[in-house]
C-alpha cells in the first residue's frame, strides 16, 4: 500500500478501503500499530520528513490513528446527540497523555475537516 507523502488521515481512509477493522479492542490495536509504524517510517524519517513534519513521533502518529478512529465514530453516529468540535479534538489530542505533545492545530484542523465531511 502506497502512503508516501500522504496526509495520515488519507493513509487509513486507504487502509480501511480495503477491509472493515474487526470488533475487538486487542485486534484493532495491533492492525494501528503495524499502520502507525509503517506510515511513520515513510513519511516521517528520511526523504519524506518534510510532507509530515507536524508528526514528530511515532507515539504521536499512533495516538493520532486512534484519535481519528474515534472522531470519526463520533461525527458520524446519528445516535449521538452532541458533535465533537474541532476544538474539542484538537484539546483531546493534547490531554491524551502523560506528556503533552503537540501537534499543529491547521494540521490537525485539516483532518477533523475532511472527516465531518466524508465519514472513512
Amino acid at each position: 500500500m502506497d502512503v508516501t507523502g500522504i496526509n495520515l488521515d488519507i493513509a487509513m481512509r486507504r487502509l480501511l478501503f480495503l477491509f472493515k477493522l474487526p470488533g475487538e479492542a486487542q485486534k484493532i490495536d495491533r492492525i494501528m500499530k503495524v499502520f502507525s509504524e509503517f506510515y511513520y517510517k515513510i513519511n516521517c524519517t528520511g526523504l519524506m520528513k518534510e510532507v509530515s513534519s507536524a508528526l514528530k513521533s511515532f507515539k504521536e502518529v499512533y495516538i493520532l490513528v486512534f484519535a481519528l478512529i474515534m472522531l470519526n465514530t463520533d461525527l458520524h453516529t446519528p445516535e449521538l446527540p452532541s458533535k465533537m468540535t474541532c476544538e474539542e479534538f484538537q484539546e483531546n489530542i493534547r490531554e491524551s497523555t502523560k506528556e503533552k505533545i503537540y501537534i499543529d492545530n491547521d494540521y490537525l484542523a485539516d483532518m477533523y475537516y475532511r472527516i465531518k465531511n466524508e465519514e472513512i
